[in-house]
């Protein structure tokens, strides 16, 4: 049997290091990103769409939950995808989410459309892109401090 799968135990114990490794490669790591960002944007779409959903009585946390999802939407796009322009396309795109269900959102008994979520849902989407890029930076650099790792444990053998 061959020690590539990360779950073989080697004769020094480190198949948990190398489980943990690979399951943090980038490109593992980006497309588990973008399987959760499909789930959120299924979330939010059927928590806004739905009559039956109700947000909390308070006036303040309403516009707090909406910046919050939105927050997430943006942040994880600005994460798994490298290039500016595929992340500037998908703030867009969570911009225009938002503003379409807000419009959606008249046609649903028992729900309203208001500028002032879709307000809210624009500073999540600002917010969630500015963490999003520092998160992406300090993972490059994990990403390439830990291909170093490697590199020089593989010239050691």
């Amino acid at each position: 049997m061959s020690n590539s799968w990360p779950l073989v135990p080697t004769h020094d114990g480190s198949w948990i290091n190398r489980m943990i490794q690979y399951m943090l490669t980038p490109r593992r790591r980006r497309r588990v990103l973008f399987a959760l960002w499909l789930v959120l944007i299924f979330c939010v779409l059927a928590g806004s769409l739905d009559p039956h959903v109700r947000m909390p009585g308070f006036y303040e946390s309403d516009k707090f939950i909406h910046a919050s999802a939105y927050f997430a939407l943006a942040m994880l796009p600005s994460i798994f995808f490298k290039e500016g322009r595929s992340r500037l396309l998908a703030m867009l795109a969570m911009i225009t989410l938002g503003g379409s269900i807000e419009i959606a959102q008249r046609f649903v008994p028992g729900r309203d459309a208001s500028l002032l979520d879709f307000a809210a849902n624009c500073l999540g989407v600002a917010a969630g892109l500015s963490a999003g890029l520092v998160l992406a930076h300090l993972l490059t650099r994990f990403d390439r401090g830990q291909a170093a790792q490697r590199s020089s444990i593989a010239s050691h053998r």
